[in-house]
């Protein structure tokens, strides 16, 4: 379509496995005007790019079921899909992620752990009128090696979250909402696939909930959730255990505290 159609006229796959994460990224792109659809795998991204033949598609890399990767080469093995702008999400901009993709023309990157709505707006105003690459975003580097007294404000950047959400606290109450939900699930996969010893289960809960939790601000917690998806259960069962505790109180706290907060601007909301 031209850069001079109607936003309505425009249509934008969004596929990613996180619900919290789809709901952020549909309802920031919603917002623009523009029309979206929504996939939870790589198998439901292709059935509805043939259904819906989307103007853009934002494509996770680490899925079930059918992997970013591997849809992306499907996609453009396709003659329909060959030109199709594609925006890359990736969990925190890893290098391997930018250099599996590299070859297959996308558009950009969006890095889960700093998704702000301004920058996915911008980054879709510029693919619709004038194409560019651009580069993984860069996130706050934190590097907790155990769990230590946190207040509010070391769990998460309000300020940063707002910017996320656009100051919208009706869209921050739904993606805690979300988080609540699906979390205590992710959690529970990662300590089973521990005593299983599975490795491939324990990245990918934990890669899920590190996408979660860095659409919520919440660094530490990111980080060590990256610090258990890099370890192998079958070789480091000790020191597994010892990060999933940590994280899994971390994670509580965050929850505590965000619902908290919310709760406080809220009310100064209502005041003003």
């Amino acid at each position: 379509m031209s850069a001079g159609a109607d936003k309505s006229d425009k249509c934008v796959l969004v596929v990613d496995d996180s619900a919290a994460v789809r709901y952020s990224v549909v309802n920031i792109i919603k917002s623009t005007g523009y029309e979206v659809v929504e996939a939870r795998d790589g198998v439901e991204a292709l059935a509805l790019a043939g259904q819906r033949n989307p103007d853009l598609i934002i494509l996770d890399l680490h899925m079930p079921k059918k992997g970013g990767i591997e849809v992306l080469r499907e996609l453009r093995a396709d003659p329909r899909f060959k030109e199709t702008p594609v925006l890359v999400l990736t969990a925190s901009g890893e290098q391997k992620d930018v250099r599996q993709v590299s070859t297959l023309k996308i558009s950009g990157y969006l890095v889960k752990t700093d998704l702000k709505a301004g920058d996915i707006r911008a980054r879709i105003t510029r693919i619709f009128g004038e194409p560019a690459p651009l580069s993984p975003t860069s996130e706050p580097q934190h590097d907790p090696q155990t769990l230590p007294a946190m207040e509010e404000g070391d769990l998460f950047d309000w300020a940063e979250l707002m910017e996320r959400m656009d100051d919208d606290l009706e869209l921050l109450q739904r993606m805690l909402v979300l988080f609540r939900r699906d979390y205590p699930a992710l959690l529970d996969d990662a300590h089973q696939a521990i005593a299983a010893g599975d490795a491939r289960a324990l990245h990918n809960a934990t890669h899920t909930l590190k996408g979660m939790l860095g659409n919520l601000s919440a660094h530490p917690a990111v980080q060590f959730a990256q610090k258990l998806e890099e370890i192998d259960p079958r070789e480091n069962a000790q020191e597994a255990e010892e990060k999933f505790q940590a994280l899994e109180t971390c994670a509580g706290h965050l929850s505590q505290a965000l619902n908290a907060a919310l709760a406080r601007a809220q009310g100064g909301e209502t005041q003003n």
